[in-house]
């Protein structure tokens, strides 16, 4: 995990830095079973970065390399087969990489880079359609912070709201937060990847929020989810704002709480009467008539 973690960071960094300078094309590749994905790579570097690497990424591993590829030269796939994959470079800009034969175990990210590692592109993201199957848009469902939370007497505490997109098919998807129509990332934890829910995916994504900002009326807080379905993308949000309902239901359990603590401390204030009364009525006669002669001096 650690590995994987890191390998993000350093990537994230070269991205960031290069990206500009190695462009691939397309950015979502969508391929049925047993079809081939053909991606393109060029740079516009000077002739030196001659060299083409092509990487693969499967979701939560790191990158392991396909092929090598230097313009005038035959590829050197190393360990990868030659029947799955076909690269060519007709220039010392541009290079293809060809996926063949496409498996659902071929889906990941597909990254070009020129000259020794140097520059990185942002992706090709492979997407391999099941046989008959076809795009299924998600259902997005936000839910309020848990009882556990809003009973918690200490209000400094933070309140978390949970976005939960479900029965879409396949995982293109992006999650975002709104608060009253502003965008924020403060406090957003989303799944690094969707998960397979039987034959569709799943996401999550939690929004911390201080506890005022939730109770203050008006707020309103959005999740929206973007789907690209092969052709466009498409918004689906649901929102979420703490209701009168709700602070009543809140400050009722406010109120019970005080009340409990009141009754408890009543309770025991009476208890321990009761013990003085009793150790007072189990004393003898003797030292009862005693103290109440010194009382009478």
């Amino acid at each position: 995990m650690a590995l994987i973690l890191l390998t993000c960071v350093l990537l994230s960094l070269w991205l960031r830095g290069h990206c500009q300078d190695v462009i691939q094309i397309p950015e979502v590749s969508w391929t049925d079973v047993t079809k081939s994905a053909e991606m393109n790579c060029s740079h516009n570097r000077d002739k030196s970065y001659n060299q083409m690497y092509w990487y693969r990424q499967r979701p939560g591993e790191t990158m392991t390399l396909i092929v090598f590829t230097v313009f005038g030269g035959k590829p050197d796939y190393g360990q990868s087969s030659q029947s799955k994959y076909s690269a060519v470079k007709d220039s010392i800009e541009t290079g293809a990489l060809t996926v063949k034969n496409v498996q659902p175990d071929d889906r990941g990210l597909y990254f070009c880079a020129v000259s020794k590692h140097t520059y990185f592109g942002a992706g090709t993201r492979l997407t391999v359609l099941e046989p008959g199957r076809s795009p299924t848009t998600p259902t997005v469902e936000v839910f309020k912070p848990s009882a556990k939370e809003c009973n918690d007497p200490n209000k400094k505490r933070k309140k978390t709201l949970v976005c939960v997109a479900s029965g879409f098919y396949p995982d293109h998807v992006s999650v975002s937060w709104m608060l009253n129509g502003v965008q924020t990332g403060k406090g957003v934890a989303t799944d690094s990847t969707a998960k397979r829910d039987g034959d569709s995916y799943r996401i999550t994504s939690r929004l911390k929020v201080q506890a005022k900002d939730w109770f203050r009326p008006g707020n309103r807080f959005t999740c929206t989810v973007s789907f690209f379905n092969g052709t466009i993308t498409t918004p689906h949000s649901a929102s979420v704002s703490c209701t009168l309902k709700y602070l009543r239901i809140t400050q009722n359990a406010k109120l019970f709480y005080v009340v409990l603590i009141v009754k408890s401390c009543i309770y025991g204030a009476f208890v321990c009467f009761l013990v003085w009364k009793l150790q007072v009525c189990q004393q003898p006669p003797y030292e009862l008539n005693f103290q109440a002669a010194k009382m009478s001096l």
